[in-house]
């Protein structure tokens, strides 16, 4: 697909919506400019297209790039750049890093973090070796309640790509139990810790490889999540609803990216103990 000299009619919708998402006869009309004799019934046909392609999601009578396959063609150039231009500036510093480097980002509350977050946990996911297991370590994997689509993706592409996680939790609520349904007990793996492996109870961590990824949400944030997880017994539309309004709460959060060899390896053993990680053959 070209879609900075398009030709086909799929490649003109692409390219148009970059600009941010477009009515269906919005299409229509400014492809026409550029090909006179397409039709409507022509462009609704590449719609479909693109829609089984999932590249395109349409609301109503508007379309717009689904943001998976935005994070998929991110990731990707990412990767690219990273291997093609191993000297240069990266906009994501954190890939051309040397053991000891690390950068820190603030967000407004922890549903754009998250954003980020799994951003470069992709971008790291895909450059590191495939026999070297993912370790997580959250409080609690609100992710999955709050955003299951995404949360699944990524996994998804991490186990398509023949990786492990494994995921620590130290919560014991029936709500940190109900998440272990997303995991297959192989390639993901899920483990409900007794005890909290870290200082603040607001802490965050994955390690990829060399690479750490360290988060903390806001203290007042925290403690939403944790009456949210103490109060709900069962998940529904309406813990859902909770979840996702809480995580939109402003306040300080932060993550940090660095690579560090020895920690991470010193991670990996504390990380690792109640998990069984398959061998490279």
């Amino acid at each position: 697909m070209n879609i900075l000299e398009p030709q086909k009619i799929e490649e003109y919708i692409v390219s148009l919506l970059q600009r941010g998402p477009i009515s269906n006869m919005g299409l229509v009309k400014e492809i026409a400019v550029f090909r006179p004799k397409t039709t409507k019934q022509a462009v609704y046909d590449a719609l479909r297209k693109l829609k089984k392609a999932e590249m395109v999601v349409t609301h109503g009578k508007t379309t717009s790039l689904k943001s998976a396959w935005i994070s998929d063609m991110s990731d990707f150039f990412a990767k690219v750049k990273h291997f093609y231009f191993i000297n240069g500036a990266s906009d994501d510093g954190f890939l051309s890093f040397e053991d000891g480097d690390k950068i820190t980002y603030n967000f407004k509350n922890p549903e754009v973090a998250d954003g980020f977050w799994g951003h470069a946990f992709d971008i790291l996911a895909g450059i590191i070796s495939a026999d070297e297991p993912i370790y997580i370590y959250n409080p609690h994997e609100w992710v999955l309640l709050a955003r299951e689509d995404q949360e699944v993706q990524m996994f998804s592409r991490a186990k398509k790509q023949n990786k492990q996680i494994l995921l620590t939790c130290p919560g014991n609520t029936a709500l940190d139990k109900y998440v272990k349904r997303f995991f297959d007990g192989t390639h993901l793996q899920y483990y409900l810790s007794p005890i909290q492996l870290f200082k603040k109870p607001n802490y965050y961590l994955n390690v990829l490889g060399d690479y750490l990824i360290e988060v903390w949400i806001d203290e007042k944030t925290h403690e939403k999540i944790e009456n949210f997880y103490r109060n709900h017994q069962n998940f529904d539309d309406d813990a859902k609803k909770e979840i996702q309004n809480i995580i939109g709460s402003q306040g300080k959060n932060k993550i940090s990216i660095s690579r560090n060899k020895e920690k991470a390896e010193k991670l990996k053993k504390t990380l690792g103990k109640e998990f069984y990680i398959i061998k490279s053959k």
